[in-house]
């Protein structure tokens, strides 16, 4: 029997995995998928808090051989450009933009290294119970056999859809419907070193440098415009890009496109993640739109926040479960006022008066641009930025909140 069994071997089982068997339980990871391969549709952004994350847990150095860094978010809103470098965290403000299929083996070798068992192509068909209790899983492998594999633990790190979540009965809420989608690409010839968004009403464009020295392009649409667009969406996201940055566009002209373009939406929803023999980690326990670029980073932090809480519980050291309940609330607290923000922003809806005025006071202001991108990154809690006073404060040409009220860096 293991201690403790993660289902799903990505950013966040691989490192709930190597976390755990770093501290010296046995763990077996678990992947429906082939070793090393990409994600069909996948989160991107290792913003600066999981940055801050992979240097604590050593893997810095891997990412930064094997993709290039940014520190520059530049967003056109058509009446303002706004341009700044967010928050630094531990002195460092950069941000990466990694396929997963660059950044998965990277933290799938650190678990392995720190003792814990893999097996890819294999697919969990249940999570076993006992009396109401998780107590392992059966799964299938590639070969078509199946077996029961016990565990003290059950960690669900295998998405939004995930099996762990739908077969224990994981409560939702806070949900919401997908409120756009978006379609991108990899480019091979074109250069940027920055994250460069485009924001007009009802759709928008991001780029940002990839592994490999390509390029992301991603167009995204309100997701009644994307439906009625189906049909001819490829076409739609050239003639997206070339009517809201003609710029880029012509960069593109003389570009590759080294892979077919993709598609992705998603619905929003937090659920309960904790029950008896098992937990819910990363996009199993809570998922929201990717216009803000948080899920590495969200499934860090519940990684590192969880995982000590796991530890204490399978030594004895202390009750498992109501210190899951102490740290689900905790999750929330921090999580909903983003969740909240991220579906509003994922509306993409004309700017109100009071947004044209903001945007525009940042052009002249880059201590409220840093803020304002330190809660666009999670780090800030945007209760207190969006604050009236605050707002005011800036629009007045003041400097406004420096971002201190900052959220997940522990």
């Amino acid at each position: 029997m293991h201690d403790v069994i993660v289902v799903g071997a990505r950013c966040t089982g691989a490192t709930a995995a190597m976390l755990l068997a770093q501290r010296g339980h046995t763990v077996l990871m678990l992947d429906k998928d082939p070793a090393g391969s990409d994600m069909e549709h996948s989160t991107h952004f290792v913003q600066p808090v999981a940055v801050s994350k992979l240097r604590k847990w050593g893997l810095l150095p891997a990412l930064e051989a094997v993709c290039p860094a940014f520190e520059i978010y530049s967003l056109d809103f058509g009446f303002a450009r706004v341009q700044g470098t967010p928050p630094a965290i531990d002195g460092d403000a950069r941000a990466f933009c990694p396929r997963r299929n660059v950044l998965d083996p990277i933290l799938v070798a650190a678990a392995v290294s720190a003792g814990a068992e893999y097996r890819p192509s294999t697919k969990v068909l249940e999570v076993v119970m006992n009396e109401g209790v998780a107590c392992g899983v059966t799964v299938v492998s590639a070969a078509g056999d199946s077996s029961f594999m016990p565990a003290r633990l059950v960690i669900g790190a295998d998405g939004p859809g995930s099996t762990v979540a739908r077969v224990v009965g994981a409560e939702h809420y806070h949900e919401a419907p997908a409120q756009q989608a978006t379609m991108w690409g990899y480019w091979d010839g074109i250069e940027i070193d920055i994250l460069d968004f485009t924001l007009r009403a009802g759709r928008a464009i991001y780029a940002g440098p990839t592994s490999g020295g390509e390029t992301l392009i991603g167009v995204n649409w309100v997701i009644d415009d994307f439906k009625a667009r189906r049909k001819h969406l490829e076409a739609d996201y050239h003639a997206t890009i070339s009517a809201l940055n003609p710029e880029l566009a012509a960069r593109m002209s003389t570009a590759r496109l080294s892979a077919p373009l993709r598609l992705g939406s998603t619905r929003n929803f937090l659920r309960k993640p904790w029950g008896p023999g098992w937990v819910l980690l990363g996009d199993a326990g809570h998922k929201k739109d990717p216009c803000t670029a948080q899920g590495i980073t969200d499934a860090f932090i519940d990684v590192e926040t969880c995982v000590p809480i796991i530890d204490e519980g399978l030594r004895g050291d202390r009750p498992m479960e109501p210190a899951l309940a102490a740290w689900h609330e905790v999750r929330d607290a921090r999580l909903v006022p983003l969740h909240e923000m991220t579906i509003q922003m994922a509306k993409f809806s004309a700017p109100s008066d009071e947004e044209v005025a903001l945007y525009k006071a940042f052009e002249n202001n880059p201590e409220a641009t840093t803020a304002w991108l330190g809660v666009f990154i999670g780090n800030s809690d945007p209760r207190s930025f969006f604050s009236p006073a605050n707002i005011e404060s800036i629009v007045n040409g003041k400097q406004g909140s420096k971002g201190s009220d900052s959220i997940g860096r522990d």
